[in-house]
């Protein structure tokens, strides 16, 4: 591999051991190749558990134990964490407490897993999208359109799902649906619904679950499971599930906030879906 190889300089980017130049040399090549940027977003989760003061707490606790745990496993557990072809620094294979870290992050992320999304199957009352979740107009519409063409740059820690299973379940216009999330750390959410006819309905937090700041690890049902499911409503075509996670400090459907300034402190994730006629 060539000793300049963005992958190597990621890998250093991951474990802060890059040099000023050489993280200048690491961005350009981002802004110049689609696949080191994905690279650089993937591996941000890890990069970011590195800095957290709590979890070098629980590294410290790890490292106590690591004469217990054989150094090779840890090696092979911690190179299957980064995409085919990664350079890990050749320091891991000498430092058992660094492969520790990878260890701890990735059960961190294995912390999130999918629950079981389920619809109310005996009710009367049905209830659209359009209706009982009011599509955006004015300043909030204003300040998610201006998201869809500045996108966050992090990837949030959450988990997003529907009661059907696939990368892009199929809808009929009418099905009930029903959504759930879960996310790593406390935080204020919002999940919206992109349609494509350019409308964007707000699904949490709604008039039904009013309150936007969420714990860690719980498991949130939109609706909730004491009211009545939704029902899928059009256009055909594509629809996008975003989840945008915010400090539990900052409300993000105060207005007093530009989408400018809401972006340096947001994480996103999405997951599609299919409506057909």
């Amino acid at each position: 591999m060539p000793a300049n190889d963005p992958r190597e300089s990621i890998s250093g980017y991951v474990f802060g051991s890059l040099t000023k130049s050489e993280a200048n040399e690491l961005a350009r090549e981002a802004l110049e190749s689609d696949e080191v940027m994905q690279e650089i977003y993937e591996v941000e989760p890890l990069r970011d558990a590195l800095t957290d003061p709590a979890f070098r707490a629980e590294l410290k606790a790890a490292l106590r134990s690591a004469q217990k745990v054989r150094q090779a496993g840890l090696f092979d557990r911690i190179s299957a964490f980064f995409p085919q072809g990664w350079v890990v620094p050749s320091a891991i294979a000498a430092m058992a407490g660094v492969i520790i870290v990878g260890v701890i992050a990735i059960n961190r992320q294995a912390e999130l897993t999918p629950f079981q999304i389920a619809l109310i199957q005996e009710q009367e009352d049905f209830q659209t999208k359009s209706t009982s979740l009011t599509p955006l107009y004015g300043p909030e519409l204003g300040m998610w359109q201006s998201m869809q063409k500045a996108p966050p740059i992090q990837k949030a820690k959450a988990w997003l799902g529907l009661d059907r299973n696939g990368s892009a379940p199929v809808y009929a216009i009418g099905d009930r649906q029903r959504i759930g999330f879960q996310i790593s750390e406390d935080a204020r959410v919002v999940v919206l619904e992109e349609r494509p006819d350019g409308t964007i309905v707000r699904l949490f937090p709604s008039t039904l679950q009013t309150d936007s700041l969420v714990r860690a690890r719980d498991k949130v049902l939109v609706p909730p499971d004491t009211q009545v499911n939704l029902i899928v409503d059009g256009p055909p075509g594509p629809h996008k599930l975003r989840i945008l996670l915010f400090p539990p400090s900052m409300d993000p459907l105060s207005h007093e906030r530009t989408w400018g300034e809401l972006r340096q402190n947001v994480s996103a994730a999405e997951y599609a879906f299919q409506v057909e006629p």
